[in-house]
């Protein structure tokens, strides 16, 4: 079983989108994961607070360019 399930979210997440507080804590939640294990090298760590705010943002932006 993989580590990486498939997410539905109710709407977009990052700048300029919908950014319902569960979608962002399910990403943040995820981006952590990433951040944690090192494949998303000079990323700080953000909180999982439901908050779409800076360091989440960078921190969805160095994922998608991964």
């Amino acid at each position: 079983m993989s580590m990486w399930k498939y997410i539905k979210l109710s709407g977009s997440v990052g700048k300029n989108a919908q950014n319902h507080p569960e979608d962002v804590m399910t990403i943040q939640g995820r981006l952590m994961k990433w951040i944690g294990m090192g494949h998303l090298p000079g990323v700080d760590t953000i909180a999982v607070d439901g908050i779409c705010g800076p360091r989440t943002r960078r921190a969805i932006g160095a994922f998608q360019k991964k």
